[in-house]
């Protein structure tokens, strides 16, 4: 039998496609393979402190039971300090699942990622307060309102280090796996609408339904679908499209200079970064990503 070798995770940014992460924990569980810390980018981060915390039980659970209304309940919806939507939530979540305050008090080895708005630079959060370091990472700019931390205003992660192999190997020794939620499929970043030009799952849907785009001026775009032919990028398409564009363009040199020992890549694109009442599906496709490559990742880890 194959020596055991210490087993970490680099789970990548990816929004509501990020939930995949939870299946691939699942998998490796089944597998019989060991995970000894997690690095995470954004999603990766909520994830893998849920995991970290020994809360990936309930974690899931919560996941699981997300719908549109529901998810509609933890957007609290501004137009001032660089975002559409605070964030206040995110803290409330790690408060209900029971996650300490500290990332030293953890049960398991983590960190994660976040980047400086100034500078550009990935920060690194390896230790001291957790529920900043999360809400930092989670900040997808244009939505999310930056973070304030130690004199820094912190936006997501995916900005500098989508896929954070690095941060995971600062965490120990062993094999490194990378996830990456954003696997490419022949649309690309961004698919335009359908013949009935109708765009499903973005932040205008999730308001619409819930009556509160109402008062905003129109500025986000028209309350009834274009002609087809003239349906334009919304506002989250654009957003989401330019953060995928950047962040993938980063993860290509940071994993040319720091490559994982495997990488996974989990065709989601076809998911909407806000379609958080599909979970099932995104857990689901992590799942199977694991198991279509079951004996390469068994032999990395000593399995």
């Amino acid at each position: 039998m194959a020596e055991r070798r210490a087993l970490g995770l680099a789970l990548g940014m990816g929004g509501a496609r990020g939930f995949c992460h939870i299946g691939v924990l699942r998998a490796l569980d089944e597998l019989g393979v060991r995970v000894d810390r997690v690095a995470g980018c954004s999603m990766g981060a909520l994830v893998g402190v849920a995991w970290a915390a020994g809360r990936l039980d309930a974690f899931e659970d919560w996941a699981r039971s997300l719908t549109r209304t529901k998810f509609l309940g933890y957007i609290d919806l501004r137009i001032s300090g660089g975002g559409l939507v605070a964030g206040a939530e995110i803290p409330r979540l790690l408060d209900r699942l029971g996650i300490p305050a500290e990332i030293e008090a953890l049960e398991r080895p983590f960190g994660a990622v976040a980047t400086d708005l100034q500078t550009g630079r990935e920060v690194w959060f390896g230790r001291g307060p957790l529920r900043p370091a999360i809400r930092a990472s989670v900040s997808i700019p244009g939505v999310l309102t930056p973070v304030h931390h130690d004199g820094r205003w912190l936006v997501d992660g995916a900005l500098s280090d989508p896929v954070p192999v690095m941060g995971c190997r600062a965490l120990g020794p062993g094999p490194v796996l990378a996830i990456d939620p954003n696997g490419f499929g022949p649309e690309g970043f961004w698919t335009p609408p359908g013949p009935s030009g109708t765009v499903t799952g973005t932040l205008m849907d999730h308001l619409r339904a819930g009556g509160l785009a109402m008062g905003l001026g129109g500025w986000m775009g028209p309350a009834e679908p274009a002609p087809p032919a003239a349906v334009p990028p919304n506002y989250m398409d654009v957003i989401w499209a330019s953060v995928d564009i950047v962040s993938s363009g980063v993860m290509r040199m940071r994993l040319a200079a720091a490559p994982p020992d495997l990488l996974l890549e989990v065709p989601l694109r076809d998911l909407s970064i806000l379609e958080f009442e599909k979970a099932a599906a995104a857990i689901d496709a992590g799942h199977a990503a694991v198991m279509a490559r079951a004996e390469e990742i068994r032999a990395m880890a000593g399995a």
